[in-house]
């Protein structure tokens, strides 16, 4: 039987809890942000041009660039590079998945090979299509099909390729997955230690 006084508290605002969100850049390239109140941070941006044979050393493989949590700078690479003379190592780029000493049966039953990591000889890697993309608070998750053409523009293997980032107080944890799958009978993925 107690009486007790009870006021109202006006909240100023409830704030969503940080959430990754994919967003299209100018160029129509693919960015993963986490949103955070009223901040953005980008933390990967995932560079699916498609391949222009006169613009080839800047469109010759798909790519993630991984941004630093903290100063927001990129990680591993200054992204894509127009000459083969821009920055040091330009044909680094970002996160991907190449070799530059691969071998093959073409289509015409002579033997091919192939160097996805540097372009060279018109070869190339080609974003196809995208074909999931998950965001939310826990994590945001990419996964693409891309295509490895050889130098007679012919497709001699497909990537399915899946990045997943997770929110980690602090960082970045990514959790990476590739499949490669020829479509050109026996395929040999060699390379140097630093090109394979």
């Amino acid at each position: 039987g107690q009486k007790i006084t009870v006021s109202p508290i006006t909240l100023n605002h409830v704030m969503a809890p940080p959430a990754f969100r994919f967003e299209t850049a100018k160029d129509g390239t693919r960015e993963l942000n986490l949103i955070e109140a009223t901040k953005k941070r980008q933390v990967l941006h995932y560079f699916n041009l498609k391949r222009d044979s006169a613009d080839h050393y800047y469109t010759f493989k798909p790519f993630h660039n991984l941004f630093d949590p903290v100063d927001g700078t990129t990680m591993l690479t200054n992204s894509s590079a127009k000459t083969a003379k821009d920055g040091q190592y330009p044909h680094h780029r970002g996160l991907f998945f190449g070799f530059n000493r691969i071998s093959y049966t073409g289509e015409d039953g002579k033997k091919k090979t192939a160097d996805i990591w540097h372009g060279t000889n018109n070869v190339y890697s080609e974003h196809d299509k995208t074909l999931d993309t998950e965001a939310g608070q826990v994590l945001g998750r990419d996964r693409s099909q891309i295509a490895w053409h050889g130098s007679d523009g012919a497709t001699f293997a497909e990537e399915t390729r899946e990045i997943t980032v997770y929110n980690t107080p602090g960082g970045t944890l990514l959790d990476w997955s590739t499949d490669l799958r020829s479509k050109a009978g026996a395929i040999r993925l060699d390379g140097d230690p630093q090109h394979a």
